[in-house]
């Protein structure tokens, strides 16, 4: 099975995943927690300066959970969480199937204690070996679709440009919504919103 790594911006949701590439798995690693998540190092969700919130369905997700739920529409399974403990125990709740490495323990924003380099890539290679073991008892995951998403700005000024689109409700100071015909529909339509958000940089 060979390994990709998926880096660019903006970024489709078919180059996320393969949807043509029946074999896939998804390893996430050295992820962050939900924003607002106590102890943890660097949370956030997606970016420090736009987002203070997402939900789908009205059940809170971060990077993870939307990430996941990317993958999942397109039958694509996550095998390999890795990162410090505060994430790893919130990516339970999703993903319990899947191989877990914790590489460093949290303890604020911005202070960890960790394994050492070589230790840390020994542990997360025998986690890739046990993930690949798992793969026949993996599931994907599944948000049901159409649904709801529900964006948390980090202030008011991006709340209103966000809802200039039409496809797009204000519902509150700092919030809006908008509804999606699937997950992949839901990342384009973030990504949009994303983008929209330099223009108040």
């Amino acid at each position: 099975m060979p390994l990709t790594v998926s880096r660019s911006r903006p970024r489709s949701p078919e180059r996320t995943v393969n949807p043509a590439n029946a074999d896939e798995i998804v390893i996430q690693s050295d992820r962050d927690a939900t924003n607002d998540t106590d102890t943890d190092i660097f949370i956030y969700t997606i970016s420090t300066t736009t987002w203070r919130n997402l939900y789908f369905n009205g059940v809170l997700v971060g990077e993870f959970g939307i990430n996941s739920a990317l993958c999942g529409h397109y039958n694509v399974p996550v095998a390999l969480i890795t990162g410090d403990d505060v994430f790893v125990a919130e990516t339970r709740a999703w993903i319990p199937d899947a191989a877990a490495v914790v590489v460093k323990d949290a303890q604020g924003h911005r202070t960890a204690t960790g394994l050492a380099p070589t230790a840390a890539c020994e542990a997360i290679a025998a986690g890739a070996r046990e993930a690949v073991r798992r793969i026949p008892g993996l599931a994907p995951l599944r948000v049901p679709a159409p649904l709801v998403v529900g964006v948390g700005a980090t202030g008011p000024a991006l709340a209103d440009l966000f809802a200039l689109p039409p496809f797009v409700r204000r519902t509150g100071a700092t919030t809006v919504e908008f509804d999606a015909a699937s997950m992949a529909d839901a990342v384009r339509l973030l990504n949009t919103l994303s983008a929209m958000s330099s223009a108040l940089r």
